[in-house]
């Protein structure tokens, strides 16, 4: 992640991460369900490491769909931003555990430098 997914990033960095992101999801399997935490104390740091696992690919496959930069996160082959491309990016799990992601429109007037 830090090596592919940091604040300057490009698509096949990005790529790569999510490749070797993928690999490393046969080696940390989701858990299906946790009774309890007694249940779950045994396999905390599985838990914790799907968990990680999860929010890196979530990160990846939005970055990825960005093509442009914005705020302090760089494209380094799209150095500019793109205003059809202001949106928030929502990420869940669909009903198989994959990621759904979905996008909204963010509406609002850029505040001048100078009033920041």
């Amino acid at each position: 992640m830090t090596e592919h997914a940091s604040v300057v990033r490009d698509g096949t960095g990005l790529a790569a991460a999510l490749e070797r992101i993928d690999a490393a999801t046969s080696i940390v399997p989701m858990l299906d369900t946790v009774e309890d935490s007694v249940t779950a104390a045994p396999h905390l740091r599985r838990i914790e490491d799907a968990a990680l696992t999860l929010t890196a690919r979530a990160l990846l496959r939005t970055a990825a769909a960005r093509a442009e930069s914005r705020g302090c996160h760089t494209r380094s082959e799209y150095p500019g931003t793109v205003d059809q491309q202001r949106y928030s990016t929502a990420v869940r799990l669909d009903v198989h555990g994959g990621l759904e992601l979905t996008t909204a429109a963010i509406d609002f007037e850029p505040v001048p430098v100078g009033m920041r």
